[in-house]
């Protein structure tokens, strides 16, 4: 059961990172110059970082006994 809701939550977040994707071209509009793609390059590196740390910290949250065996 627990890796079932861990795998559900992996997906939840991989939609949070396609929609935060989409939404950041809408913003920055990357096709425009070769600045604003460098910038949306950094922009998506961050936010991977980011959602990736949010995500090991839900599950960590929910399963703190299994970060620590």
């Amino acid at each position: 059961m627990k890796s079932a809701i861990v795998l559900l939550l992996i997906i939840v977040f991989m939609f949070l990172g396609y929609f935060l994707n989409s939404w950041l071209q809408k913003i920055i509009k990357p096709r425009q110059s070769f600045g604003r793609l460098l910038f949306y390059f950094l922009a998506v590196l961050i936010a991977v970082f980011v959602v990736s740390f949010f995500m090991v910290f839900v599950i960590g949250k929910l399963y703190p006994v299994e970060l620590i065996k």
